[in-house]
């Protein structure tokens, strides 16, 4: 129920804000459709008040950059309370071209009581603002007069071309002669205080060129005042007749560390028939930045920055509101994380279980096996399985197959003669038949792709999901392409690590894989559970298979079964039943069943050794079969190291076979030294040594398989599947009725 208050509210919230956020937007559009030619409306205001007066007066302003803790709170009451009669903004008036500050610009004009106007800088057509400046003020090219007086805006930008704009001044002033005086407005100056031509900061630079041609064209054409914009600072000069005065410190950032005369402050220029006079108008406090306390620096600053964009600060205030909300409401939610006790355990239901694996059969290996058995033992005790596996495009798998969903491939994998189609996990069919089934638990068997697909349907539609580490994944790494080196360091624990983690419980195949997964630091409920073995198959009145393969009655037989690839060790093998052959007293023959990436090889490897005598490949052999073979061994070996559980060992020692092995993780658990086979270190000498002990005594051999076949019908299908069975049964009760707590028994 609380879940889906939460819900309400979350989507009621959004629906606010969505409602709240587009209502500004509306009203801030309808307020910038007022805010179009500004400059052209602006200077037929203008026009109408110089047109009654002889004198006047105006204000410049430079480099304002939307600021409202020192522009709008300190300068512009300083601008509505003089006597000017109009504004002339020299550029920079905004932070950047972007829409919201033209919006924010709009929103302090309004403030302004006389007309204004705009001469064009760099921060106005920054981020592409030339459009939104020719929407909402208009050329940036302009001239009007009015009266006696002549007012002419330059681009400084370099948007405009420079040889355009000489030639349209030249034309200007010199078919215009019944005025007295002219103006000309400009962001960038064309003179320094020095007098000298400007070599600042790029910003303010002009090509020589232009600069030169300009200032030939005020002294010439008799120009009153030529007023632009500097960096925080203000100064006045006359060349030529020609006033030149710089005025900056609008609002924006000053220079003071660098220049102690840059400060914040206006130009007001007044203009008679017979001079104009210049002066400086500033707050009282003077460079606001150099004697503003700390505090009210900085909230003039914030001031700002949440007038520009306040559109974005309302909505990442109503975010971060609401993410305190929630994160309130989490903590003050009453959950009991201690354990109730006494608590029965219904567990006596038909369960429906839906598993995922990137391989099953027909491929032949570990992992398939292994869930057949566990689905046929399952399904044994009224249980419903369903298994979500790759298509493999044989014959055998396009009959109905009971509890079989095929995923359909992406692609298929290829390495050497080994072929592996890798399952489309976008495809929708994964989800709707997810969804048909509705499944009590989700068990996976890989910490990739399907097996990633079944964990996130199982938190999706919160359900328990066990997952069962069968693959020392680093012993692998060869199959990577490119990033082998990685996949054999630490990124397949992690994965394992991070995996493992998030799921409700843990199979582990042997102490020692559960050793691994703790060593990990995954403090889930991890169990111990080997592969089962389907006793039944190892009762059998067949004569010998392997007897019937030409092979002398004298002669004692040596079996293996493993995939043929790197990781399985197939040459350590090799190598030491070639030193065998030539120790033993005892004549022998090796049998070894199976395929893979390296069949080529070693069967090339046998041919180049001289091996054939007493090494027969036997290829693929049928899991149905695979009885026989154990049953007709006198010792079977291993020596691949990268097992996690090592169900051959326990399969071999169904058919009473004692057991001579490489001592791996897999290993180490199911065989007993001297009791049911020996596991030796991955020494040549000491494996075949041992091998050699037990060809020579048939004694030793006769009591050790009797101990094999015990230790085998102790880890039967039955006996798996029904302490799968109990952890299925805990993991959900516990799921239900305590969704906040671990479970660990």
């Amino acid at each position: 129920m609380a879940y889906k208050i939460k819900r309400r509210i979350i989507i009621a919230f959004f629906i606010i804000l969505y409602i709240i956020f587009l209502g500004l937007k509306i009203n801030i559009t309808l307020s910038n459709s007022e805010f179009i030619d500004y400059n052209a409306r602006n200077a037929a205001r203008i026009e109408n008040i110089l047109n009654l007066k002889n004198d006047y007066s105006f204000i410049v302003v430079g480099n304002a950059r939307n600021s409202i803790g020192v522009f709008e709170k300190k300068l512009l009451p300083l601008i509505n309370s003089s006597d000017a009669d109009f504004v002339v903004f020299l550029g920079d008036m905004l932070l950047d071209g972007a829409n919201d500050k033209y919006g924010a610009l709009n929103r302090t004009l309004r403030k302004i009581t006389k007309p204004v106007l705009f001469t064009i800088g760099d921060t106005e057509i920054s981020d592409g603002g030339i459009k939104n400046y020719f929407r909402h003020i208009g050329s940036p090219r302009i001239f009007f007069i009015s009266g006696k007086s002549e007012f002419i805006f330059l681009d400084t930008t370099g948007y405009t071309e420079e040889e355009y704009q000489i030639n349209w001044l030249k034309d200007l002033l010199d078919n215009i002669q019944n005025v007295s005086r002219r103006f000309v407005f400009m962001n960038r100056p064309p003179l320094t205080e020095t007098n000298r031509e400007s070599v600042s900061e790029n910003k303010y630079r002009m090509s020589t060129a232009f600069r030169s041609t300009l200032l030939k064209i005020f002294e010439k054409s008799n120009v009153s005042a030529v007023v632009s914009s500097n960096n925080g600072s203000f100064n006045q000069i006359t060349r030529n007749g020609v006033l030149y005065v710089s005025s900056g410190g609008g609002g924006g950032g000053t220079l003071t560390h660098q220049n102690r005369e840059s400060f914040f402050h206006l130009t007001i220029i007044d203009v008679t028939d017979s001079e104009i006079t210049v002066s400086v108008l500033k707050p009282e406090t003077g460079d606001l930045s150099g004697n503003m306390n700390l505090f009210d620096y900085l909230w003039n600053k914030i001031f700002s920055w949440v007038y520009v964009y306040f559109l974005n600060v309302i909505l990442i205030i109503s975010l971060l509101f609401f993410a305190v909300y929630l994160i309130y409401t989490q903590l003050i939610e009453k959950i009991d994380y201690y354990p109730e006790f006494n608590e029965s355990l219904k567990k006596d239901y038909p369960l429906t279980i839906a598993m995922f694996t990137n391989n099953y059969l027909p491929f032949i290996g570990g992992v398939p096996l292994s869930i057949a058995r566990l689905k046929q033992g399952l399904e044994a005790k009224g249980h419903t399985v369903y298994i979500f596996a790759p298509r493999y495009g044989s014959g055998n798998e396009m009959k109905p197959e009971k509890g079989i969903i095929r995923c359909s491939p992406l692609f298929h994998y290829k390495k050497g003669e080994l072929i592996v189609p890798v399952s489309n996990i976008f495809s929708s069919k994964i989800r709707s038949e997810f969804k048909k089934i509705n499944p009590d638990i989700i068990h996976v068997h890989h910490p990739y792709w399907l097996g990633r697909v079944g964990k996130k349907l199982a938190a999706e539609y919160k359900k328990p999901v066990v997952f069962t580490y069968h693959t020392r994944l680093e012993q692998y790494n060869h199959y990577v392409p490119v990033f082998h080196r990685l996949a054999g360091g630490q990124v397949p624990h992690i994965l394992i690590k991070f995996f493992a983690g998030a799921c409700d419980a843990v199979v582990a195949p042997t102490k020692s894989a559960k050793r691994y997964l703790r060593n990990l630091g995954i403090g889930k409920l991890i169990i111990v559970q080997p592969t089962g073995i389907d006793m039944n198959l190892y009762i059998s009145d067949k004569p010998n298979i392997l007897k019937t393969k030409d092979i002398d009655d004298d002669k004692l037989i040596l079996f293996s079964v493993f995939r043929l690839s790197k990781e399985k060790n197939p040459y350590f093998l090799l190598d030491g039943i070639k030193k065998l052959s030539r120790l033993s007293s005892v004549p022998f023959k090796c049998f070894i069943a199976g395929t893979g990436p390296e069949e080529d090889t070693i069967l090339e490897y046998i041919k180049d050794n001289n091996m054939e005598e007493y090494v027969v490949m036997l290829g693929k052999v049928s899991p149905e079969k695979i009885p026989e073979y154990y049953a007709g061994t006198d010792i079977f070996i291993f020596s691949s190291q990268s097992e996690t559980q090592g169900m051959v060992i326990l399969e071999a020692m169904a058919g009473r076979t004692p057991v001579v092995a490489v001592d791996s993780s897999g290993i180490s658990d199911i065989v007993k030294n001297g009791i049911n086979g020996y596991k030796t270190p991955a020494n040549l000498d000491e494996w075949i040594q041992k091998i050699k002990y037990l060809l020579e005594n048939k004694a030793k051999r006769s009591e050790l398989g009797d101990q094999a076949l015990e230790t085998a019908g102790e880890n039967s299908i039955a006996g798996m599947s029904k302490n799968i069975q109990d952890m299925y049964y805990e993991i959900i009760d516990w799921k239900k009725k305590h969704p906040h707590q671990i479970f660990i028994r």
